[in-house]
């Protein structure tokens, strides 16, 4: 496998124009070269990440309809491998709707955890857990469970008597 080619600032423009006349000899030659093209690419982005997050930034608001889709699909796939892992089911009373399923964090601490975090990551981080932090509750259990435990829960009114409503 060869190196990474540099191009000289020059030969850029040419190059560029060269590939819109030749559109299919690019990707015959990145199908044929596929691990050397995805390690320059990979070297590419870590030597230069402002390229790549404004070249991200654009692209997303020139095929906000695709990206919006695509993540929506990459959403529920991870979701689903998190529920399969966990069994697809409530642990507490045994609701299979994978509608009103969600994640809880056993030992709470749930919404801490989440600060900061896309849900892309969340889900490869429930994904590769190992030491049992998570499991699967319906939403009525989930908020049960908040109430017994007395969590500070960010959507509980703070405050508030516990199970008092004032009319």
């Amino acid at each position: 496998m060869s190196e990474c080619l540099t191009i000289a600032s020059g030969a850029k423009e040419y190059q560029r124009e060269w590939r819109k006349k030749h559109p299919d000899y690019n990707k015959k030659w990145i199908q044929e070269h596929r691990e050397q093209y995805t390690v320059c690419r990979r070297k590419w982005k870590q030597e230069h990440p402002e390229h790549f997050r404004e070249y991200n930034r654009k692209y997303r608001q020139e095929h906000k309809s695709q990206y919006i889709q695509y993540t929506r699909k990459s959403h529920q796939k991870l979701r689903t491998q998190v529920l399969e892992k966990y069994g697809s089911k409530c642990v507490r009373c045994g609701f299979s709707d994978v509608r009103a399923l969600q994640i809880d964090h056993v030992n709470g601490g749930g919404i801490k955890e989440l600060r900061g975090m896309t849900q892309h990551q969340y889900f490869k981080k429930v994904l590769a857990d190992i030491e049992g932090k998570y499991q699967i509750l319906c939403a009525n259990c989930n908020w049960i469970k908040v109430d017994e435990n007395n969590e500070n829960h960010r959507f509980l009114l703070r405050g508030s008597k516990k199970h008092e409503i004032k009319h």
